[in-house]
């Protein structure tokens, strides 16, 4: 049996719009879930063909959504989904990201430091802090077919 390939999506012309100035870090961002998002685990191999259109930039157009100045808390980000993009395209707010697991510090750190707060917390040790976030939702399906 031969093991399939998923080549990685190319970027989309609508992502040069969506992130402005600010595209060769989205750029790297998306190198760099390429490269190990499978091997730690981040995304699967089947979520490279969408990486740009399903995850990057539906991710990073919410971030019109929140103003400037605003501090957003991505719980359970994983793989940096949906706060990576969407610092990167509204680098007037702050986001932190909220995991109990560090597997994408580096990534994050490396790329978006300053415009990306990363908390490696408990939930009960980040809500004890008593900061103000701004909260929404989302459930993340992992294997429902779109």
């Amino acid at each position: 049996m031969t093991e399939e390939v998923f080549e990685p999506e190319l970027e989309p012309a609508e992502a040069a719009a969506i992130f402005g100035d600010r595209i060769e870090m989205a750029r790297g961002y998306a190198k760099a879930l390429i490269r190990d998002g499978d091997l730690l685990g981040l995304l699967g191999p089947r979520e490279l063909p969408r990486l740009w259109t399903r995850h990057i930039l539906n991710s990073a157009v919410v971030s019109e959504l929140v103003p400037a100045g605003l501090t957003v808390a991505d719980i359970g980000s994983g793989a940096g989904l949906p706060g990576i993009p969407m610092a990167i395209a509204q680098p007037k707010a702050h986001f932190t990201l909220i995991r109990s697991l560090n597997s994408c510090a580096h990534h994050a750190a490396n790329l978006l430091a300053p415009a990306v707060a990363i908390a490696f917390a408990v939930l009960v040790g980040v809500l004890g802090s008593k900061r103000p976030f701004f909260s929404g939702g989302c459930r993340r399906c992992s294997h429902s077919r779109w």
